[in-house]
């Protein structure tokens, strides 16, 4: 009993201090559509975690598709993340499925979403960024690369992908 009055006390306190520090905000949705889309079945998702300082790519920049097609390649990646505690990788038959990923840079606070799409000539990524903080102002490395096996896909097929945020927006002071 002492602990819920002592909870709704500081409850109520932090509601009054939001309205005393005069800041407020207001919700942005810049891809809505989002929330309509769904992935198509034969796209699954891969809880795959990576350092991502170890793909071996030339660049990354938003946007960037990140195709794994072979043991080999997948081995290397597995390898060079060895003594990362939080990484994890899923077994994936190679011979059936390709692992494909898109990279893109989120708030440090954001969680990343995907869902996959069939396009005529390939796939199609939508990426989104969902960041219900309020007034957070951290500096991280964060990023989503939404993982997922698709059929076996070859050189001719092509991955697009369109990314959009949902934020707080705060006129913090």
């Amino acid at each position: 009993m002492k602990y819920t009055f002592i909870s709704i006390l500081v409850i109520t306190l932090v509601i009054s201090l939001n309205g005393c520090l005069g800041f407020s905000c207001e919700e942005k949705d810049e891809y809505p559509e989002f929330d309509d889309i769904e992935t198509i079945e034969e796209a699954t998702f891969q809880s795959l975690r990576i350092n991502v300082e170890t793909l071996e790519t030339d660049t990354l920049i938003d946007g960037k598709v990140v195709m794994i097609d072979e043991d080999s390649t997948y081995f290397r990646l597995k390898t060079a993340n060895e003594g990362c505690e939080l990484c994890f990788f899923p077994d994936v038959n190679f011979n059936e499925n390709t692992l494909v990923g898109v990279y893109y840079r989120i708030e440090c606070t954001a969680n990343g979403q995907t869902k996959v799409t069939k396009t005529t000539d390939g796939y199609h990524f939508n990426v989104k960024s969902v960041d219900i903080s309020e007034c957070t102002f951290l500096a991280c490395n964060n990023y989503v690369l939404g993982w997922h096996t698709l059929p076996k896909v070859d050189s001719s097929t092509v991955i697009t992908s369109t990314f959009g945020k949902k934020y707080n927006q705060c006129d913090c002071q």
